[in-house]
């Protein structure tokens, strides 16, 4: 059984501060117009993420009706930003000043399902409520193999799910375009089973607050934000990078 201790925040949208010391209200409405044209309130979800080797570290989702961003906690931060309408991943690097361009590519030809998935869940009565939803005990298998362990709460953080599936799609897609080209060796069965064949699988159960992979990955939801507000810039890709896929890179 998975133990899990999180701290979760749930806050109201926050109004925009009126700048102070303005003489003339005409001046003081223009400057908090262009302030808000230049904000935005979306849904702003905490981590810490660790892996065999490597100490605990944060990172941090924004989730906007048109993009998702994953980084490290700072707007200045390196990031990868996934555009909902385009399709698009893009990662970016700012020491090496480049972007890698990730698109969602058609799947092509037919899959030979030799991988048995499974689900296992239960539900722990003494567990507290989050957000009025008792969490759920989850774990994911490939042919007998456990692949992910998880505690999921549903109907927690929905328009997150559906960005990460959105998202978690696109990557399946680049995988596939690459599959021929990935090492047999690292074509583990919980890798072509859940990030490759059947991405939504791992968030069809709730949104995970806590996860535990075979690889040994693990990821703990420590506070969550709506109405977190957001400069608009951080979902614009800086200018002057160079970009690239990763068929350049072969």
């Amino acid at each position: 059984m998975l133990q899990f201790s999180i701290l979760l925040s749930a806050c109201t949208s926050t109004e925009e501060a009126v700048p102070q010391g303005q003489s003339v209200s005409q001046n003081i409405s223009q400057k908090v117009t262009q302030q808000k044209q230049q904000t935005q309130n979306v849904l702003m979800l905490k981590f810490q993420e660790g892996e065999p080797e490597v100490g605990p570290y944060i990172t941090r989702m924004l989730v906007a009706n048109d993009y998702l961003r994953m980084d490290d906690g700072g707007d200045q931060d390196d990031f990868t930003l996934f555009d909902r309408k385009q399709k698009i991943i893009y990662s970016v690097t700012h020491e090496n000043k480049n972007i890698l361009v990730i698109p969602n590519h058609p799947v092509k030809g037919t899959w030979v399902d030799s991988l048995k998935l499974e689900e296992k869940s239960y539900e722990d009565p003494d567990t507290p409520l989050i957000s009025g939803k008792r969490p759920i005990q989850t774990e994911l298998l490939v042919n007998g193999k456990v692949c992910q362990r998880m505690v999921v709460v549903p109907g927690l953080h929905e328009p997150a799910i559906k960005a990460l599936i959105e998202f978690r799609q696109v990557l399946a897609s680049e995988h596939m375009q690459n599959l021929d080209k990935t090492p047999v060796e690292m074509q583990d069965p919980c890798f072509l089973g859940y990030e490759v064949r059947n991405p939504d699988k791992v968030l069809q159960f709730g949104f995970p607050i806590q996860q535990q992979d075979y690889m040994g990955k693990t990821r703990l939801l420590l506070d969550y934000k709506s109405g977190f507000s957001v400069n608009s810039s951080v979902f614009q890709l800086p200018q002057g990078y160079g970009q690239f896929s990763s068929q350049d890179m072969q």
